[in-house]
């Protein structure tokens, strides 16, 4: 329970009580109050420091264990500590030689980011109103939703050069480890940008006063650049489209290694297809979802979006080829991609019926 005084809601700014405080609208306007989630400001810190430990070591394990889990023992951090520090060591060291974030992976990633927002200026798509938003006195915002249109010419772009000989996509599971501390990069700075934005703009919301727990959670609601909403933009382009684009590396470097592509591998193409191409037919039910009309564009969505989800979600690809090719009894695999359609037909259609009834 969270009753909170306007008394207790200084208090707590002094004291750093990250239990409530009263949140703050534009131009000082108070709002109710807000619980801060996730334990304020530490448990904040401690999920940002998480979300950066998670990637590299998820990148250890793929490079040097073949996706095998790494680590000196739980019980060795009290028997042993100095082989737990010796590990983060070699961790760290690795990291740093490997994951440097090289020229070539920049344009790598950046051209990616580039391409994207290009399509969404200049591919045809529908309008759709969302709800409407308290913050902004009620004003129903407009969205153009063409990220079909944009995941088709995307296909096309991408099948064009890696069969022209322009680009390979097996270059992307070549650069993995640099990209991916690219796109760290990008999504930590990405998230201080739009802090800063809101704050010149004066358009905070739910704003606490507590910079790091601000800064996470987010303080700008519609971040936009005229009809250009970056937040959906990111949610659905940057982070399942790159998904997509990663695991479909990982099925042609698997080609360019063994001259096969594995039903595993096959079975994560589909997976991943199939739920990257929904998200881009079905943009136009994204207005209306709790991302969009309620939740801040801050680090937590920022990060991951541009970070986090295409490359931990991608471990399984990744670790598929990782391994020498192998194959289950056909049955076995029959039964995967039976039970694959089946859940992915209930999840789209239900998620299809809810928005629009």
């Amino acid at each position: 329970m969270a009753v909170t005084t306007r008394s207790r809601s200084r208090d707590a700014k002094r004291k750093g009580d990250t239990s409530s405080v009263k949140s703050q609208q534009p131009h000082g306007r108070e709002k109710d109050v807000d619980v801060m989630e996730f334990g304020g400001s530490i448990g904040a810190a401690g999920i940002i420091l998480f979300s950066h430990t998670i990637l590299y070591y998820f990148w250890y394990c793929l490079e040097f264990n073949e996706g095998g889990l790494s680590d000196p023992g739980l019980a060795s951090l009290f028997t042993a500590p100095r082989e737990w520090k010796d590990f983060i060591s070699d961790v760290v060291a690795k990291a740093a030689t490997h994951c440097y974030p090289t020229l070539y992976a920049w344009k790598i990633y950046l051209t990616y980011v580039t391409l994207e927002v290009l399509l969404a200026f200049m591919m045809p798509g529908i309008w759709i109103k969302g709800y409407p938003v308290p913050s902004e006195g009620n004003q129903r915002l407009s969205y153009l939703c063409n990220a079909l249109w944009s995941w088709y010419a995307f296909l096309l772009i991408g099948l064009s050069f890696h069969i022209s000989g322009v680009w390979r996509v097996t270059e992307l599971a070549d650069n993995y480890g640099a990209v991916m501390t690219v796109a760290v990069i990008v999504g930590n700075l990405v998230s201080i940008m739009m802090y800063v934005a809101a704050r010149i703009q004066k358009r905070e919301n739910r704003m606490t006063g507590n910079f790091l727990y601000d800064l996470f959670m987010g303080i700008y609601l519609n971040p936009r650049i005229g009809y250009f909403d970056l937040k959906m933009w990111a949610e659905i382009r940057i982070s399942w489209k790159l998904l997509f684009f990663l695991t479909i590396s990982a099925a042609a470097k698997q080609y360019e290694l063994y001259g096969t592509v594995t039903w595993p591998m096959i079975f994560m193409v589909t997976a991943h297809f199939l739920y990257t191409n929904a998200c881009q037919k079905g943009e136009e039910c994204i207005p209306t979802t709790w991302d969009i009309f309620y939740e801040n564009w801050g680090w937590m969505i920022i990060f991951w979006n541009f970070a986090g989800v295409p490359f931990v979600y991608t471990f399984q690809s990744y670790y598929i080829l990782k391994q020498e090719p192998y194959h289950f009894h056909p049955l076995l695999h029959v039964l995967h991609f039976l039970l694959l359609f089946s859940a992915y037909y209930v999840w789209d259609t239900a998620n299809s019926q809810k928005n629009r009834y």
